[in-house]
């Protein structure tokens, strides 16, 4: 490389290193500055040609002190002598030497071969947003907000008074820093508000066109504010004035305005002797809220959720279901409620095979055997119109090559959607039938049927627009319908799902007799998180270590596992689980759950067992599939009992939820070391003795691999109906702290 090629990257280097300085000159440590002098080093060094290669990185660590001339780790000490961790500060350099590399890079100084591998062991300590303006007037932002809470309110309170220190407050203590959070909290309306719930809280509409509603947890500062104007309502409902909803003209609204000068006057009452600072407003004490969070110890997973980075799944929201949109008039001819016999004989005859089964695989079979049916039928029975368009479907589908990788269970799964889902809406008439306005009608209910989950109404659109164009291949006379059209959109939702209790569901195994389908659907699907599918097809076999089972059938390839049962089930079921184990032994049976028969229990008939017995018991939940939900939701709860010895207080104090039965042996110190030795080895097992284990970044993975889950989020997001509880637990502590004082923070 030439010399002045060398200089102008050398030159590149020192006007970075002087900008990054005086980025991190309020630092109270240095992050990327403290690394320039090692690498301005190695740049002028002999084995840099250019390339930021494998040789040229090595002199790098070399350089920094990180190893010595043989590779070999030498430890981090700082100015007083005192030593670091080596895991962190590893990870420190490893992203402040890629993020100086990128920018080089960018910037075209020189070219990049080998990039710094970064361990992800203390991710989470870099998730911290900070914003220097807002650090800097945090400690205003706190004497404000402390003040705020003093000023008390009651039913003689004007609501012009209540009015902003509800919204500060919500913003300020409930974590609604969100943008536009101030709009959103005005809007709320009397039915949005649960103040008769075990937590209180408010549900907070989030989307503009197809809004879906999230769960905010609410302290007692705001309970006492909904309580006072919650029977001040306006007439539509609505809690706040509508001059604080909307803006006349675009100019501020007159919630705005109200705010400031709320904000003004406790600025004046806070600081009497100081003028009122330009930056004081609403903007401010939102963005300070979120970094008071930050600073107060609200974990990043829960700030995540509250600015919907992490959406959360929360407890099911009380709403009516959307009026769905007339037919016109029924068809007397037709009746309304149809058996679907030919479909049954479809689908009794597809179920003699293995429903993981290709379709390519038994498509002739399947052909002939439902023509046969058809042709039967006909013979000897009228044939409902509706009926006979789905079954030449059915049959055509059969001759497609793009349905040949399906599997039998996907293709099933058509045949049930037109047949509960589709059919029904019709209203008596048939397909063939329909006017334009009516196939729009249809199609608008199968998009809006609250019955189903989103996720189950949109598997429904993508079947009757495939129907849709079937039919239309046959009948040009079939109105064209754009199923892509905005009207049609659902829109994704928040998972939603009840939490049962440990308690509750040890009362529900002592209502089932031991070794039953019952009894082992409970226990493994909330103790252990399987799926219902999964608990049909395990087999005694896949227990025979006493630590661990196989999960060999799954939902998917990716989910099949190993899980170390033993150590999540307590010691009492585990005991008369062996027993159970040990009598199918002796018998020789090869399934754990059996219907009578040498074969495994139906999934159908497993889940709709479990299912009704949920019902029966009058139970939280409804679905068997809800104690998965169970499962993960307790694992985040005792993960936080892991990592935070004051939450693992807060529980035992009954601080967390009131219906938590803190002498369950799941929260017992016993179980929590197993769940340690799952999730950190011997060393979380250790760390837990003397104080807290260690939190990583990685450890939601580990959890969502206990679920069979691909991806962590899809476990944060849809499972672990807890983490709004967890979320107003943090809250609280910050709240408490606020109000105790800088002095009380430790």
């Amino acid at each position: 490389m030439k010399e002045e090629q060398a200089q102008v990257i050398i030159d590149r280097v020192h006007t970075f290193a002087n900008e990054i300085k005086a980025y991190e000159s309020s630092f109270q440590k240095p992050v990327v500055a403290d690394l320039f002098p090692a690498l301005l080093k190695v740049l002028k060094g002999e084995h840099f040609t250019g390339t930021w290669n494998k040789l040229v990185n090595q002199e790098f660590y070399k350089a920094i002190g990180a190893c010595n001339a043989d590779g070999k780790p030498l430890q981090f000490y700082d100015n007083n002598n005192k030593l670091l961790n080596y895991n962190h500060e590893m990870f420190r350099i490893g992203v402040g030497l890629d993020h100086i590399l990128r920018y080089l890079k960018k910037n075209l100084i020189f070219k990049v071969s080998y990039w710094p591998k970064v361990n992800i062991y203390p991710r989470q300590h870099l998730a911290v947003n900070k914003d220097e303006k807002i650090i800097k007037h945090l400690s205003d932002y706190h004497t404000l907000l402390r003040n705020l809470l003093l000023k008390g309110v009651n039913f003689g309170t004007p609501s012009s008074d209540i009015f902003p220190k509800l919204i500060l407050t919500m913003m300020a203590l409930d974590g609604l820093t969100d943008g536009l959070a101030d709009r959103k909290i005005a809007s709320l309306r009397v039915n949005d508000i649960y103040l008769d719930k075990s937590n209180p809280y408010v549900a907070i509409a989030i989307g503009k066109n197809k809004p879906v509603f999230k769960q905010y947890f609410i302290g007692s500062h705001t309970i006492q504010c909904l309580k006072i104007i919650k029977h001040r309502a306006e007439k539509n409902g609505y809690i706040f004035p509508v001059s604080w909803i909307q803006s006349n003209n675009h100019k501020k609204t007159e919630r705005r305005r109200c705010l400031e000068d709320a904000l003004h006057a406790l600025w004046h009452d806070s600081f009497p002797e100081r003028n009122i600072p330009s930056w004081l407003n609403v903007m401010f004490w939102r963005s300070a809220s979120r970094q008071s969070m930050e600073v107060l110890g609200v974990p990043y997973l829960c700030i995540a959720t509250l600015n919907n980075q992490v959406r959360g799944a929360q407890l099911p929201i009380q709403t009516s279901n959307s009026h769905l949109l007339g037919m016109g008039d029924c068809d007397d001819e037709l009746e309304v409620e149809i058996e679907h016999r030919l479909l049954k004989l479809f689908v009794q005859k597809a179920k003699e095979y293995d429903k993981k089964t290709n379709l390519g695989k038994i498509k002739r079979k399947l052909k002939i055997s439902f023509m046969v049916f058809m042709e039967e039928y006909q013979s000897s029975h009228k044939i409902n119109i509706n009926e006979q368009n789905i079954a030449e479907w059915i049959i055509w589908m059969l001759d497609q090559k793009d349905f040949s990788k399906m599997t039998l269970s996907t293709f099933l799964g058509y045949i049930d959607t037109l047949k509960n889902r589709v059919v029904p809406l019709l209203y008596g008439k048939n397909f063939q039938s329909l006017s334009r306005s009516d196939w729009e009608n249809l199609v608008e209910n199968v998009a809006q049927n609250q019955d189903y989950m989103p996720s189950s109404r949109r598997q429904a659109m993508t079947h009757l627009s495939r129907f849709h164009a079937f039919l239309r291949i046959g009948d040009s006379r079939i109105s064209k319908i754009d199923f892509r059209n905005y009207r049609y959109r659902i829109s994704r939702e928040f998972a939603e799902c009840d939490v049962i209790f440990p308690h509750e569901v040890d009362q529900l195994l002592e209502a089932f007799t031991p070794g039953s389908g019952l009894w082992l659907g409970v226990l493994f699907g909330f103790y252990c998180g399987l799926r219902c599918e999964e608990i049909s097809y395990l087999k005694v076999k896949d227990l025979d270590d006493e630590y661990k089972m196989i999960i060999g059938r799954s939902k998917l390839k990716s989910s099949q596992r190993t899980l170390p049962y033993s150590l999540l089930i307590p010691p009492n079921h585990i005991n008369q689980l062996r027993k159970i184990l040990a009598h199918r032994k002796s018998s020789g049976d090869e399934w754990l759950v059996c219907d009578g028969t040498c074969l495994p229990i139906s999934t159908d008939l497993l889940s709709k067992r479990v299912g009704r017995a949920l019902k029966k018991h009058g139970c939280r939940i409804q679905k068997m599939h809800a104690l998965r939900h169970g499962f993960a939701s307790w694992l985040l709860v005792r993960y936080f009992m892991l990592v935070d010895d004051k939450f693992r207080e807060g529980i035992c104090s009954g601080l967390f939820h009131p219906e938590t039965d803190i002498k369950h042996p799941l929260f017992s110190k016993e179980m929590l070391a197993w769940y340690a030795e799952i999730l950190g080895g011997a060393t979380w097992v250790h760390d837990l003795t003397v104080g807290n284990c260690h939190a990583t970044s990685s450890d939601m993975v580990l959890i969502s691999k206990l679920l069979g889950h691909i991806n962590r989020f899809t476990t944060l997001e849809n499972y672990t109906n807890t983490l709004g509880w967890i979320t107003h637990f943090y809250l609280y502590q910050r709240e408490q702290k606020i109000i105790k004082g800088p002095a009380r923070w430790s």
